[in-house]
């Protein structure tokens, strides 16, 4: 099986990095994925990721499980590291990242 990745560039909203569909189809902070698309974003303790529609893969760097996502559902991240989700299905999610810290 063919796996494709989205890679649209950045969307402008108030979390850098998210990628998907324009601002302009979906509201800051929303990102759509086709069947086996990826996206990934690195993110502080806290951050959301609330799966609207589809079933998709989650993993966050340093967590030893992975989590199998269906809508509606939301993962809140328990320590900083990179997110990655992998869509199962066509997704719609909304996340609400706190701006990562900067080294001193």
């Amino acid at each position: 099986m063919m796996q494709r990745h989205l890679d649209t560039g950045s969307v402008p909203a108030p979390q850098a990095g998210l990628r998907g569909l324009p601002s302009s189809v979906l509201p800051p902070g929303a990102v759509a994925l086709p069947e086996n698309g990826t996206w990934s974003l690195e993110v502080e303790p806290g951050a959301t990721v609330a799966l609207r529609a589809g079933r998709a893969w989650l993993t966050l760097e340093g967590d030893a499980a992975d989590h199998i996502l269906d809508a509606p559902t939301t993962f809140t991240a328990p320590h900083r590291g990179r997110v990655a989700l992998w869509a199962f299905t066509p997704v719609r999610f909304d996340v609400d990242a706190p701006p990562a810290r900067r080294a001193a």
